[in-house]
C-alpha cells in the first residue's frame, strides 16, 4: 500500500509541474501574440511611410520633368540652336562661366534675374558672346 501512496504523490507533483509548465506556456504565448501585434503595427507604419515617400518621389520626378520642359521651352524660345549651347558639366558651378553663359543659364532658370543681370553686365555679355 505504501507503493500506491508514493505513486499518487508522484502523480500529484507531476500534475503540479504540468500546471506550472502550462501556465508558463500560456504566458509565453501571450507574450508572442503581443510581440506579433507590435511587429505588425510597426510594419504597417513603415509601409505607410514608404508609400508616402514613394508619392513624394513621384511628385518630385513630375516637378523635375515640368522644369526640364520649361527650361527646354525657354531655350527654344531664344532661338539658339542646341548645338551652340555649352554642354553641362557635372560639378561645375558658376566658376569659370562667361557672362554670356551665366546670362543664358539665368534665362532658363529665372528670366527676371536674367534681365537684371543683363542690365548690370551687358558689355561683358556682348564681349564674351561666341
Amino acid at each position: 500500500m505504501l507503493g500506491f501512496v508514493e505513486k499518487a504523490e508522484k502523480n500529484l507533483t507531476a500534475e503540479e509541474r504540468l500546471a506550472t509548465v502550462l501556465k508558463d506556456l500560456e504566458a509565453a504565448k501571450a507574450s508572442l501574440v503581443t510581440a506579433n501585434e507590435t511587429s505588425a503595427k510597426a510594419l504597417a507604419d513603415v509601409k505607410a511611410a514608404l508609400e508616402a515617400k514613394e508619392g513624394e518621389i513621384a511628385t518630385l520626378k513630375a516637378a523635375i520633368d515640368t522644369e526640364k520642359g520649361r527650361a527646354n521651352q525657354t531655350i527654344a524660345a531664344q532661338g539658339v540652336p542646341a548645338d551652340l549651347l555649352p554642354a553641362a558639366e557635372a560639378g561645375k558651378g558658376t566658376q569659370g562661366e562667361t557672362a554670356y553663359v551665366v546670362y543664358h543659364r539665368l534665362l532658363a532658370e529665372d528670366p527676371q534675374a536674367a534681365g537684371a543681370y543683363y542690365q548690370a553686365h551687358s558689355k561683358d555679355i556682348c564681349a564674351t558672346r561666341q
